[in-house]
């Protein structure tokens, strides 16, 4: 063999190497795309869970608020009825006095 062959042999094979070296790598890319998509996948899924949670525990904060809100009034409304049946006990106490 002589030097010019022996060149482009040794030419061949580091292109072949090359060319295998890039295949090896746009098929580990290839794989990294297909996981990186599933991921992407699995993290929009738990991100709608979360949403989905955190909507749910709103909603119960709100109804958890409007309940406090109308048990207020009701208390707010029991203490001015007890306050006025109070007044009208010492009006009445106060008049029965002053009969005598």
């Amino acid at each position: 063999m002589t030097n010019e062959n022996l060149i482009i042999e040794m030419l061949q094979n580091i292109t072949k190497g090359m060319d295998d070296m890039k295949a090896e790598m746009k098929a580990e890319m290839a794989e990294m795309k297909a996981e990186l998509k599933s991921e992407i996948a699995e993290v929009k899924q738990e991100l709608s869970e979360v949403k989905g949670k955190v909507d749910s525990l709103g909603e119960m904060v709100e109804h958890t608020v409007k309940l406090q809100q109308d048990s207020d009034e009701q208390l707010s409304n029991t203490l001015k009825y007890i306050t006025d049946k109070i007044l009208e006990h010492d009006i009445a106490i106060h008049t029965l006095r002053n009969k005598q």
